[in-house]
Protein backbone atom coordinates (compact mmCIF):
# COMPACT_ATOMS: atom_id res chain seq x y z
CA UNK A 1 0.00 0.00 0.00
CA UNK A 2 3.01 2.44 0.86
CA UNK A 3 4.78 1.48 -2.17
CA UNK A 4 2.28 2.05 -4.42
CA UNK A 5 1.44 5.26 -2.66
CA UNK A 6 4.75 6.48 -3.04
CA UNK A 7 4.78 5.13 -6.90
CA UNK A 8 2.17 7.42 -7.64
CA UNK A 9 3.85 10.74 -5.90
CA UNK A 10 7.13 9.79 -7.29
CA UNK A 11 5.14 9.78 -11.36
CA UNK A 12 3.58 13.25 -10.42
CA UNK A 13 6.88 14.84 -9.36
CA UNK A 14 8.39 13.51 -12.60
CA UNK A 15 5.16 15.15 -14.55
CA UNK A 16 5.86 18.36 -12.38
CA UNK A 17 8.03 20.87 -13.24
CA UNK A 18 10.23 22.93 -10.49
CA UNK A 19 7.11 25.73 -11.00
CA UNK A 20 4.87 23.85 -9.74
CA UNK A 21 2.50 23.48 -13.16
CA UNK A 22 2.49 20.14 -14.83
CA UNK A 23 3.75 19.76 -18.01
CA UNK A 24 0.56 18.20 -19.26
CA UNK A 25 -2.57 18.42 -17.37
CA UNK A 26 -5.92 17.67 -18.88
CA UNK A 27 -7.79 20.53 -17.87
CA UNK A 28 -5.16 22.93 -20.07
CA UNK A 29 -5.82 20.51 -23.00
CA UNK A 30 -9.45 20.93 -22.28
CA UNK A 31 -9.16 24.66 -22.51
CA UNK A 32 -10.43 26.13 -25.27
CA UNK A 33 -8.78 29.68 -25.07
CA UNK A 34 -4.89 30.44 -25.49
CA UNK A 35 -3.43 31.88 -22.10
CA UNK A 36 -1.38 34.31 -24.40
CA UNK A 37 -4.13 36.40 -26.34
CA UNK A 38 -7.21 34.61 -24.42
CA UNK A 39 -8.64 33.86 -28.00
CA UNK A 40 -10.39 30.63 -28.46
CA UNK A 41 -8.39 28.62 -31.32
CA UNK A 42 -9.22 28.11 -34.78
CA UNK A 43 -8.38 25.44 -37.27
CA UNK A 44 -6.39 27.88 -39.85
CA UNK A 45 -5.47 30.76 -40.05
CA UNK A 46 -3.43 32.89 -36.72
CA UNK A 47 -4.87 31.35 -34.43
CA UNK A 48 -4.45 27.58 -34.99
CA UNK A 49 -2.46 25.63 -32.26
CA UNK A 50 0.77 25.56 -32.06
CA UNK A 51 2.74 23.55 -29.11
CA UNK A 52 6.66 23.70 -28.00
CA UNK A 53 8.62 20.48 -25.69
CA UNK A 54 6.77 21.18 -22.70
CA UNK A 55 3.23 20.28 -23.83
CA UNK A 56 1.71 23.64 -23.69
CA UNK A 57 -0.37 24.88 -26.67
CA UNK A 58 -0.91 28.38 -27.73
CA UNK A 59 -1.86 30.19 -30.79
CA UNK A 60 0.81 29.70 -33.38
CA UNK A 61 1.11 33.67 -33.77
CA UNK A 62 0.78 33.89 -30.18
CA UNK A 63 3.69 31.92 -29.34
CA UNK A 64 5.98 33.13 -32.41
CA UNK A 65 5.42 36.67 -31.01
CA UNK A 66 6.57 35.92 -27.41
CA UNK A 67 9.84 34.09 -28.86
CA UNK A 68 10.25 37.56 -30.80
CA UNK A 69 9.73 39.87 -27.75
CA UNK A 70 11.17 38.22 -24.81
CA UNK A 71 14.82 38.80 -23.69
CA UNK A 72 17.49 36.57 -23.26
CA UNK A 73 16.37 32.68 -22.72
CA UNK A 74 12.91 31.98 -23.98
CA UNK A 75 10.67 30.03 -21.68
CA UNK A 76 7.17 28.26 -21.64
CA UNK A 77 4.75 31.24 -20.56
CA UNK A 78 2.91 28.70 -18.89
CA UNK A 79 6.06 26.72 -16.69
CA UNK A 80 9.00 28.70 -17.78
CA UNK A 81 10.72 25.65 -19.35
CA UNK A 82 13.21 26.69 -21.89
CA UNK A 83 12.47 26.39 -25.59
CA UNK A 84 13.92 27.02 -29.06
CA UNK A 85 12.00 28.33 -32.01
CA UNK A 86 12.90 25.14 -33.85
CA UNK A 87 10.80 23.52 -31.43
CA UNK A 88 7.58 25.33 -31.86
CA UNK A 89 5.02 22.88 -34.08
CA UNK A 90 1.87 23.59 -35.36
CA UNK A 91 0.13 20.86 -33.63
CA UNK A 92 -3.61 19.13 -33.44
CA UNK A 93 -4.69 18.26 -29.94
CA UNK A 94 -7.15 15.88 -28.64
CA UNK A 95 -9.77 17.16 -26.57
CA UNK A 96 -9.13 21.07 -27.68
CA UNK A 97 -12.01 22.91 -29.07
CA UNK A 98 -11.32 24.86 -31.92
CA UNK A 99 -13.36 27.23 -33.94
CA UNK A 100 -14.00 26.42 -37.50
CA UNK A 101 -12.81 29.03 -39.54
CA UNK A 102 -12.65 28.22 -42.71
CA UNK A 103 -15.58 30.15 -44.08
CA UNK A 104 -14.25 32.97 -42.42
CA UNK A 105 -10.56 32.50 -44.45
CA UNK A 106 -12.52 31.67 -47.84
CA UNK A 107 -14.83 34.56 -47.67
CA UNK A 108 -11.76 36.99 -46.75
CA UNK A 109 -9.97 35.00 -50.05
CA UNK A 110 -13.07 36.38 -51.76
CA UNK A 111 -13.38 40.19 -50.47
CA UNK A 112 -9.30 40.68 -51.81
CA UNK A 113 -10.02 38.65 -55.33
CA UNK A 114 -13.01 41.35 -55.49
CA UNK A 115 -11.05 44.28 -54.48
CA UNK A 116 -8.00 43.46 -56.97
CA UNK A 117 -11.26 43.51 -59.61
CA UNK A 118 -12.54 46.52 -58.90
CA UNK A 119 -9.16 48.07 -58.67
CA UNK A 120 -8.76 46.59 -62.84
CA UNK A 121 -11.77 47.87 -63.34
CA UNK A 122 -11.04 51.32 -62.09
CA UNK A 123 -8.48 51.23 -64.04
CA UNK A 124 -10.24 50.01 -67.00
CA UNK A 125 -12.45 53.02 -66.60
CA UNK A 126 -9.99 55.64 -65.98
CA UNK A 127 -8.42 54.41 -69.58
CA UNK A 128 -12.06 54.52 -71.07
CA UNK A 129 -12.31 57.75 -69.84
CA UNK A 130 -8.56 58.82 -71.25
CA UNK A 131 -9.92 57.81 -74.80
CA UNK A 132 -13.05 59.11 -74.61
CA UNK A 133 -11.83 62.63 -73.23
CA UNK A 134 -9.67 62.19 -76.77
CA UNK A 135 -12.24 61.60 -78.85
CA UNK A 136 -14.32 64.75 -77.62
CA UNK A 137 -11.16 66.89 -78.14
CA UNK A 138 -10.45 65.61 -81.31
CA UNK A 139 -13.75 66.10 -82.58
CA UNK A 140 -14.16 69.47 -80.98
CA UNK A 141 -11.08 70.88 -82.72
CA UNK A 142 -12.11 68.97 -86.26
CA UNK A 143 -15.85 70.68 -85.80
CA UNK A 144 -13.86 74.33 -85.44
CA UNK A 145 -11.79 73.50 -88.15
CA UNK A 146 -14.80 73.02 -90.49
CA UNK A 147 -16.52 76.13 -89.22
CA UNK A 148 -13.29 77.88 -90.39
CA UNK A 149 -13.19 76.76 -93.19
CA UNK A 150 -17.19 77.11 -94.38
CA UNK A 151 -16.19 81.09 -92.99
CA UNK A 152 -13.21 81.27 -95.38
CA UNK A 153 -14.96 79.88 -98.11
CA UNK A 154 -18.02 82.09 -97.76
CA UNK A 155 -15.64 84.48 -97.74
CA UNK A 156 -13.18 83.76 -100.32
CA UNK A 157 -13.74 85.52 -104.05
CA UNK A 158 -14.07 83.53 -106.96
CA UNK A 159 -9.95 84.21 -107.81
CA UNK A 160 -7.89 82.55 -104.85
CA UNK A 161 -4.92 84.64 -104.28
CA UNK A 162 -1.89 83.98 -102.43
CA UNK A 163 -1.78 85.69 -98.60
CA UNK A 164 1.68 87.42 -98.21
CA UNK A 165 1.19 87.13 -94.27
CA UNK A 166 -0.13 84.04 -92.33
CA UNK A 167 -1.46 85.02 -88.50
CA UNK A 168 -1.94 81.11 -88.01
CA UNK A 169 0.96 79.32 -89.34
CA UNK A 170 3.72 81.47 -88.28
CA UNK A 171 7.28 81.36 -89.58
CA UNK A 172 10.21 81.07 -87.83
CA UNK A 173 13.95 80.52 -87.86
CA UNK A 174 16.42 79.28 -85.19
CA UNK A 175 19.85 81.68 -85.24
CA UNK A 176 22.85 80.29 -83.82
CA UNK A 177 23.84 83.43 -81.56
CA UNK A 178 26.38 82.27 -79.22
CA UNK A 179 28.17 79.00 -78.13
CA UNK A 180 29.55 79.32 -74.17
CA UNK A 181 31.54 76.29 -73.36
CA UNK A 182 31.29 75.55 -69.59
CA UNK A 183 33.30 72.15 -69.27
CA UNK A 184 36.27 70.75 -71.22
CA UNK A 185 35.82 67.33 -69.76
CA UNK A 186 32.43 66.37 -71.03
CA UNK A 187 30.90 66.62 -67.71
CA UNK A 188 27.58 69.04 -68.16
CA UNK A 189 24.22 67.36 -67.64
CA UNK A 190 21.49 69.56 -66.40
CA UNK A 191 20.20 73.36 -66.27
CA UNK A 192 17.99 75.85 -65.17
CA UNK A 193 17.20 79.51 -65.79
CA UNK A 194 16.16 81.58 -63.39
CA UNK A 195 14.21 84.87 -64.82
CA UNK A 196 14.44 86.97 -62.23
CA UNK A 197 18.64 87.58 -62.29
CA UNK A 198 19.08 86.46 -66.13
CA UNK A 199 21.37 83.78 -65.20
CA UNK A 200 21.74 80.24 -66.40
CA UNK A 201 22.64 77.51 -63.80
CA UNK A 202 24.78 74.58 -65.22
CA UNK A 203 26.19 71.02 -63.59
CA UNK A 204 29.14 70.15 -64.34
CA UNK A 205 32.35 68.76 -63.27
CA UNK A 206 34.33 70.66 -60.47
CA UNK A 207 37.70 72.57 -61.70
CA UNK A 208 41.15 69.76 -61.54
CA UNK A 209 41.81 71.45 -57.88
CA UNK A 210 38.35 70.42 -56.17
CA UNK A 211 36.82 66.91 -55.92
CA UNK A 212 33.24 66.38 -57.09
CA UNK A 213 30.69 68.43 -59.11
CA UNK A 214 29.22 71.68 -59.33
CA UNK A 215 26.66 74.22 -60.74
CA UNK A 216 28.09 76.96 -63.05
CA UNK A 217 26.18 80.27 -62.72
CA UNK A 218 26.09 82.10 -66.17
CA UNK A 219 25.42 85.29 -67.12
CA UNK A 220 23.11 85.10 -70.24
CA UNK A 221 23.70 89.27 -71.30
CA UNK A 222 27.61 88.75 -71.48
CA UNK A 223 27.72 84.98 -71.91
CA UNK A 224 30.57 84.44 -69.25
CA UNK A 225 30.52 82.44 -65.98
CA UNK A 226 30.05 84.68 -62.93
CA UNK A 227 30.09 82.05 -60.43
CA UNK A 228 29.96 78.74 -59.32
CA UNK A 229 29.32 76.22 -56.08
CA UNK A 230 30.91 72.84 -55.55
CA UNK A 231 28.10 71.20 -53.67
CA UNK A 232 27.87 67.19 -54.98
CA UNK A 233 30.33 64.74 -54.76
CA UNK A 234 28.56 62.94 -57.33
CA UNK A 235 26.92 64.14 -60.86
CA UNK A 236 23.99 66.67 -60.20
CA UNK A 237 21.13 65.24 -61.70
CA UNK A 238 18.33 68.16 -61.27
CA UNK A 239 18.27 72.06 -60.83
CA UNK A 240 15.65 73.84 -59.89
CA UNK A 241 14.77 77.61 -59.27
CA UNK A 242 13.14 79.06 -56.56
CA UNK A 243 9.56 79.88 -58.04
CA UNK A 244 8.74 82.82 -55.37
CA UNK A 245 11.96 85.07 -57.25
CA UNK A 246 13.99 84.18 -54.16
CA UNK A 247 17.93 83.96 -54.82
CA UNK A 248 17.81 80.17 -53.75
CA UNK A 249 17.88 77.16 -56.39
CA UNK A 250 17.59 73.54 -55.37
CA UNK A 251 20.32 70.93 -56.25
CA UNK A 252 20.20 67.06 -56.15
CA UNK A 253 22.89 64.33 -56.87
CA UNK A 254 23.59 60.34 -56.82
CA UNK A 255 25.48 61.39 -53.79
CA UNK A 256 22.31 60.78 -52.37
CA UNK A 257 21.84 64.71 -51.41
CA UNK A 258 19.69 67.20 -51.82
CA UNK A 259 21.01 71.02 -51.52
CA UNK A 260 19.35 74.26 -51.27
CA UNK A 261 21.89 76.69 -52.59
CA UNK A 262 22.14 80.59 -52.36
CA UNK A 263 22.23 82.24 -55.76
CA UNK A 264 23.92 85.31 -54.53
CA UNK A 265 26.83 84.24 -53.09
CA UNK A 266 27.03 80.40 -54.57
CA UNK A 267 27.17 78.97 -50.96
CA UNK A 268 25.43 76.29 -49.85
CA UNK A 269 22.50 77.22 -47.42
CA UNK A 270 20.48 73.83 -46.40
CA UNK A 271 21.82 69.95 -47.08
CA UNK A 272 19.11 67.43 -46.41
CA UNK A 273 20.32 63.52 -46.57
CA UNK A 274 17.54 61.71 -48.55
CA UNK A 275 19.94 58.18 -47.68
CA UNK A 276 19.45 56.90 -51.74
CA UNK A 277 20.78 58.27 -55.30
CA UNK A 278 18.07 61.47 -56.20
CA UNK A 279 16.87 61.68 -59.83
CA UNK A 280 14.61 64.81 -59.82
CA UNK A 281 13.66 67.56 -57.16
CA UNK A 282 10.95 70.24 -57.82
CA UNK A 283 9.31 73.06 -55.56
CA UNK A 284 5.65 73.76 -54.48
CA UNK A 285 4.46 76.76 -56.23
CA UNK A 286 1.95 77.89 -53.70
CA UNK A 287 4.03 77.43 -50.65
CA UNK A 288 8.11 77.70 -51.29
CA UNK A 289 8.86 76.14 -48.14
CA UNK A 290 7.86 72.60 -49.24
CA UNK A 291 10.24 70.62 -51.78
CA UNK A 292 9.97 67.18 -53.27
CA UNK A 293 12.44 64.86 -54.19
CA UNK A 294 12.34 61.27 -56.94
CA UNK A 295 14.74 59.02 -56.20
CA UNK A 296 16.32 56.61 -58.34
CA UNK A 297 14.54 53.46 -56.04
CA UNK A 298 11.15 54.79 -57.00
CA UNK A 299 10.31 56.61 -53.72
CA UNK A 300 8.60 60.22 -53.91
CA UNK A 301 9.10 62.20 -50.67
CA UNK A 302 8.15 65.53 -49.20
CA UNK A 303 10.39 68.09 -46.98
CA UNK A 304 9.41 70.90 -45.10
CA UNK A 305 12.38 73.65 -45.17
CA UNK A 306 11.63 75.18 -42.35
CA UNK A 307 12.17 71.65 -40.47
CA UNK A 308 15.85 70.79 -41.57
CA UNK A 309 19.07 70.80 -39.87
CA UNK A 310 22.38 70.03 -41.19
CA UNK A 311 22.43 66.54 -40.04
CA UNK A 312 22.38 63.33 -41.55
CA UNK A 313 19.53 61.50 -41.74
CA UNK A 314 17.27 63.92 -42.29
CA UNK A 315 13.14 62.48 -42.00
CA UNK A 316 10.97 63.91 -44.65
CA UNK A 317 7.78 65.38 -43.71
CA UNK A 318 5.53 63.09 -45.95
CA UNK A 319 6.07 59.64 -47.92
CA UNK A 320 4.14 60.78 -51.07
CA UNK A 321 4.69 57.33 -53.40
CA UNK A 322 6.77 54.38 -54.13
CA UNK A 323 6.71 53.86 -58.21
CA UNK A 324 9.38 51.22 -57.49
CA UNK A 325 11.64 52.85 -60.46
CA UNK A 326 13.95 55.21 -61.07
CA UNK A 327 11.65 58.83 -61.46
CA UNK A 328 12.84 60.50 -65.06
CA UNK A 329 10.25 63.09 -64.02
CA UNK A 330 8.99 65.03 -61.20
CA UNK A 331 6.77 68.28 -61.81
CA UNK A 332 4.65 70.79 -59.99
CA UNK A 333 1.33 71.28 -61.35
CA UNK A 334 -0.04 75.18 -60.77
CA UNK A 335 -1.09 77.23 -62.90
CA UNK A 336 -2.16 80.77 -61.69
CA UNK A 337 -6.11 80.43 -62.41
CA UNK A 338 -6.06 76.81 -60.72
CA UNK A 339 -7.59 76.56 -57.07
CA UNK A 340 -5.28 75.37 -54.63
CA UNK A 341 -7.40 72.21 -54.35
CA UNK A 342 -6.65 71.65 -58.04
CA UNK A 343 -2.57 72.00 -58.02
CA UNK A 344 -0.39 68.49 -57.77
CA UNK A 345 3.03 67.12 -58.14
CA UNK A 346 3.33 64.22 -60.93
CA UNK A 347 5.84 61.68 -61.03
CA UNK A 348 7.10 59.86 -63.84
CA UNK A 349 8.64 56.54 -64.74
CA UNK A 350 9.25 55.19 -67.89
CA UNK A 351 6.58 52.90 -67.47
CA UNK A 352 4.05 54.51 -65.20
CA UNK A 353 3.03 58.31 -64.18
CA UNK A 354 1.18 58.95 -61.03
CA UNK A 355 -1.04 62.72 -60.18
CA UNK A 356 -0.69 63.42 -56.92
CA UNK A 357 -3.21 65.60 -56.02
CA UNK A 358 -2.59 68.01 -53.06
CA UNK A 359 -4.89 69.34 -50.38
CA UNK A 360 -3.65 72.04 -48.48
CA UNK A 361 -5.94 72.02 -45.80
CA UNK A 362 -4.01 68.77 -43.77
CA UNK A 363 -1.52 68.45 -46.19
CA UNK A 364 -2.09 65.08 -47.94
CA UNK A 365 -1.88 64.05 -51.57
CA UNK A 366 -4.42 61.86 -53.49
CA UNK A 367 -2.89 59.26 -56.09
CA UNK A 368 -4.44 59.47 -59.51
CA UNK A 369 -2.74 57.10 -62.40
CA UNK A 370 -2.36 58.81 -65.28
CA UNK A 371 -2.05 56.59 -68.31
CA UNK A 372 0.37 56.86 -71.17
CA UNK A 373 0.95 54.65 -74.08
CA UNK A 374 4.64 54.69 -74.54
CA UNK A 375 8.48 54.75 -72.64
CA UNK A 376 8.21 57.59 -71.17
CA UNK A 377 11.41 60.04 -71.09
CA UNK A 378 10.76 63.48 -69.79
CA UNK A 379 7.50 65.49 -69.13
CA UNK A 380 7.42 68.78 -69.01
CA UNK A 381 4.99 71.48 -67.71
CA UNK A 382 3.83 75.22 -69.40
CA UNK A 383 2.22 76.36 -66.43
CA UNK A 384 0.88 79.60 -67.90
CA UNK A 385 -0.56 77.70 -70.67
CA UNK A 386 -1.46 74.80 -68.13
CA UNK A 387 -0.33 72.41 -71.23
CA UNK A 388 2.28 69.75 -70.88
CA UNK A 389 4.54 68.03 -73.12
CA UNK A 390 5.05 64.30 -72.66
CA UNK A 391 8.71 62.73 -74.68
CA UNK A 392 8.67 59.13 -75.41
CA UNK A 393 11.39 56.61 -76.51
CA UNK A 394 11.19 54.16 -79.43
CA UNK A 395 9.86 50.88 -77.99
CA UNK A 396 8.24 47.26 -78.84
CA UNK A 397 5.20 49.60 -80.01
CA UNK A 398 6.61 52.68 -81.24
CA UNK A 399 9.67 52.34 -83.55
CA UNK A 400 9.86 56.32 -83.29
CA UNK A 401 10.15 58.75 -80.88
CA UNK A 402 6.64 60.21 -79.99
CA UNK A 403 5.54 63.42 -78.44
CA UNK A 404 2.33 64.17 -76.80
CA UNK A 405 0.66 67.32 -76.06
CA UNK A 406 -2.12 67.65 -73.55
CA UNK A 407 -3.81 68.82 -70.49
CA UNK A 408 -4.88 67.02 -67.39
CA UNK A 409 -8.36 67.04 -67.43
CA UNK A 410 -10.96 66.22 -64.51
CA UNK A 411 -14.25 64.15 -64.92
CA UNK A 412 -16.29 63.16 -62.18
CA UNK A 413 -18.08 60.24 -61.74
CA UNK A 414 -20.48 61.23 -58.65
CA UNK A 415 -21.38 64.85 -57.46
CA UNK A 416 -18.19 64.94 -54.70
CA UNK A 417 -15.02 66.35 -55.65
CA UNK A 418 -14.12 62.94 -53.99
CA UNK A 419 -14.85 61.10 -56.79
CA UNK A 420 -13.03 62.90 -59.39
CA UNK A 421 -10.51 61.13 -61.68
CA UNK A 422 -7.65 62.99 -63.65
CA UNK A 423 -6.57 62.10 -67.52
CA UNK A 424 -4.83 63.19 -69.75
CA UNK A 425 -6.37 64.36 -72.92
CA UNK A 426 -4.30 64.74 -75.81
CA UNK A 427 -4.49 68.01 -78.07
CA UNK A 428 -1.55 67.17 -80.54
CA UNK A 429 0.53 64.23 -81.00
CA UNK A 430 3.44 64.23 -83.61
CA UNK A 431 6.43 61.79 -84.35
CA UNK A 432 10.48 62.10 -84.18
CA UNK A 433 13.34 59.73 -85.40
CA UNK A 434 14.04 56.25 -84.22
CA UNK A 435 17.12 56.96 -82.26
CA UNK A 436 17.43 57.98 -78.48
CA UNK A 437 20.29 56.59 -76.22
CA UNK A 438 19.95 59.41 -73.55
CA UNK A 439 16.85 60.65 -71.09
CA UNK A 440 17.03 64.26 -72.20
CA UNK A 441 14.47 66.54 -72.10
CA UNK A 442 12.74 68.69 -74.38
CA UNK A 443 10.71 72.09 -73.82
CA UNK A 444 8.00 73.84 -73.64
CA UNK A 445 7.08 77.12 -73.50
CA UNK A 446 4.87 79.97 -74.93
CA UNK A 447 6.04 83.27 -76.66
CA UNK A 448 3.90 86.19 -77.82
CA UNK A 449 3.96 88.01 -81.17
CA UNK A 450 3.92 92.15 -82.20
CA UNK A 451 0.21 91.76 -82.14
CA UNK A 452 0.35 89.96 -78.43
CA UNK A 453 -1.05 86.45 -80.12
CA UNK A 454 0.65 83.83 -77.99
CA UNK A 455 2.02 80.42 -79.67
CA UNK A 456 2.84 77.41 -77.67
CA UNK A 457 5.78 75.93 -79.10
CA UNK A 458 7.57 72.68 -78.27
CA UNK A 459 11.07 72.45 -78.81
CA UNK A 460 12.33 68.81 -79.24
CA UNK A 461 15.72 67.53 -79.85
CA UNK A 462 16.00 64.36 -82.62
CA UNK A 463 19.00 62.36 -82.12
CA UNK A 464 18.79 61.05 -85.49
CA UNK A 465 19.20 63.93 -87.29
CA UNK A 466 20.94 65.56 -84.59
CA UNK A 467 18.73 68.62 -84.88
CA UNK A 468 16.44 70.89 -82.96
CA UNK A 469 12.84 71.28 -84.29
CA UNK A 470 10.39 73.68 -83.22
CA UNK A 471 6.71 72.85 -83.20
CA UNK A 472 3.56 74.82 -83.10
CA UNK A 473 1.11 73.52 -80.72
CA UNK A 474 -1.62 76.07 -82.24
CA UNK A 475 -0.73 74.29 -85.94
CA UNK A 476 0.59 71.13 -85.43
CA UNK A 477 3.08 71.75 -88.08
CA UNK A 478 6.88 71.84 -87.49
CA UNK A 479 7.60 75.43 -87.83
CA UNK A 480 11.64 75.50 -88.14
CA UNK A 481 14.80 73.40 -87.21
CA UNK A 482 18.44 74.08 -86.41
CA UNK A 483 19.98 74.93 -89.94
CA UNK A 484 23.09 72.51 -89.23
CA UNK A 485 24.06 70.05 -86.51
CA UNK A 486 23.63 70.72 -83.31
CA UNK A 487 26.70 68.98 -82.00
CA UNK A 488 29.29 65.91 -83.34
CA UNK A 489 27.98 62.77 -83.54
CA UNK A 490 28.97 61.61 -80.07
CA UNK A 491 27.83 64.16 -78.34
CA UNK A 492 24.52 64.73 -77.66
CA UNK A 493 21.56 67.98 -76.37
CA UNK A 494 21.13 66.50 -72.77
CA UNK A 495 18.45 69.87 -71.88
CA UNK A 496 16.40 72.66 -73.12
CA UNK A 497 14.82 75.57 -71.55
CA UNK A 498 13.78 78.70 -73.09
CA UNK A 499 13.11 82.36 -72.07
CA UNK A 500 12.07 85.98 -73.43
CA UNK A 501 14.09 88.87 -73.07
CA UNK A 502 14.03 92.23 -74.50
CA UNK A 503 12.49 92.01 -77.99
CA UNK A 504 13.46 88.64 -78.55
CA UNK A 505 13.01 84.87 -77.64
CA UNK A 506 16.00 82.56 -76.95
CA UNK A 507 16.64 78.88 -76.89
CA UNK A 508 19.18 77.24 -74.52
CA UNK A 509 19.99 73.98 -75.14
CA UNK A 510 23.07 72.09 -73.09
CA UNK A 511 25.68 69.39 -74.55
CA UNK A 512 28.10 67.70 -72.70
CA UNK A 513 30.34 70.83 -73.09
CA UNK A 514 28.27 73.89 -74.12
CA UNK A 515 25.86 76.06 -73.69
CA UNK A 516 24.25 77.03 -77.38
CA UNK A 517 22.31 80.05 -77.32
CA UNK A 518 19.56 80.32 -80.18
CA UNK A 519 17.38 83.32 -80.72
CA UNK A 520 14.21 82.70 -82.39
CA UNK A 521 12.92 84.90 -85.03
Amino acid sequence: MDNSSSSEETLDNICEEPGGSKCCSDKEDEADNCVICFEPFTSSGTRKIACIPCGHIFCHQCILKWFSESVGQRRCPTCKRAFRKREIRVHYCRGVKVIDNSEIEEAKERVDFLLKKERSLEMQLGRQLELTQQLQNQNEFLSQTVEILKEQLRNTPNVVKASSSDSVNRTLRLFLKNTVTVASDNSCRVMAYNPFIACLFVSCKSQPFFAGFSVVKLDVQSGKPVGSIACHSGPVRDVRICPDGYATFLTCSMDRNLKLCDSRNMQTAQSICVGEPVWNCCWNASHSQFVYVGTQAGKVRMYDLRMICNQQGNQPLRDISNMQKPVVSLHWMHHPSRPENRQGLMASTVSDCELNMWSASDNSFRCHNIFFNGRVTSIQFDNMSDHFLASFGPSATFKNCHYLFGEIVENFIASDRESAVYAASAIRQFDGGKKQTVLNRNCLFTIYDEHSQSSTLAAIYDEESQNIQLWDMNTNRKCCQSDDAVCSSDDVVFDMCATTLPNEAVLFALTRSNVLFYRII
